[in-house]
């Protein structure tokens, strides 16, 4: 998938759980969480930077692709997310447990708008 879609597909995400969810942030709050969502969404294709940089330095003609990196993984991001959510639970914040929450649906949304290409 592109840019786009899998911009809106974090969008969408944090969307849905912000709306299953019934929660009450600020409208800046709000706003961090779309933001966040809407960057996750993109974020798993970080690893196209590093494979540009080693396809260039190679000069490889003939590569697998750049979903091979661990930055490209379900579980790389279902760890990072957890990372975010412990300290919401720890520090009792509701505001990080979400954004955790908005990061593991984002890049989820990603691997799933991945699968359907």
């Amino acid at each position: 998938m592109v840019l786009p879609g899998h911009l809106a597909g974090g969008y969408l995400a944090t969307y849905s759980l912000l709306a299953l969810t019934n929660t009450s942030f600020s409208p800046t709050e709000t706003n961090i969480l779309y933001l966040i969502g809407i960057i996750a969404g993109e974020i798993p294709d970080i690893d196209l930077i590093f494979f540009y940089f080693e396809y260039k330095k190679k000069k490889i003609h003939k590569i697998s692709g750049h979903r091979e990196y661990i930055t490209h993984t379900p579980i790389f991001w279902t760890c990072i997310s957890l990372v975010a959510i412990l300290p919401g639970i720890i520090f009792n914040s509701n505001f990080i447990f979400y954004t955790g929450l908005v990061i593991l649906f984002g890049t989820m949304s990603h691997f799933i708008f991945d699968s359907i290409e």
